[in-house]
């Protein structure tokens, strides 16, 4: 660890860092909180894992703790209506992180030959996936 930073050297050390987020978040830390501590999850975590903890802990992602999407506020009058609403909400986000997945395993050789219009969705989804909330 460099600067109170963590760094990820294997897949072990990487269940380690989300295991430790989760705990530290379970004690009532922010996502502002963390990044303050030099706790970046959205840096340092796999693709997978961020997918993971998008949909074990949305409370912790959206509503404007990192991205501004409605979640917990959502509410249609019906539990069931506003599930799924939620569940949309996940899916969606899942799919950002799929496609930023898929850019990212690429190889330089792969994206060249790769149809233009993957390349689109896959860089527009790495745009969507940007943080809305500012960490001053």
């Amino acid at each position: 660890m460099e600067d109170g930073q963590i760094t990820i050297s294997s897949p072990d050390s990487e269940r380690l860092v989300v295991a430790r987020f989760v705990e530290v978040l379970n004690e009532s830390f922010s996502p502002h909180d963390l990044q303050l501590l030099g706790f970046p999850i959205l840096e340092c975590a796999s693709y997978e894992y961020i997918a993971k903890f998008v949909t074990m802990y949305p409370e912790h992602c959206f509503d404007g703790a990192i991205w501004d999407e409605p979640y917990q506020s959502l509410d249609y009058g019906s539990p069931e209506i506003t599930n799924e609403a939620r569940a949309t909400t996940r899916q969606r986000f899942q799919s950002l992180i799929n496609d930023a997945s898929w850019l990212a395993s690429r190889e330089a050789g792969d994206l060249a030959s790769a149809p233009r219009e993957e390349l689109i969705r896959a860089l527009m989804s790495l745009r969507m996936l940007r943080p809305d909330t500012e960490i001053e």
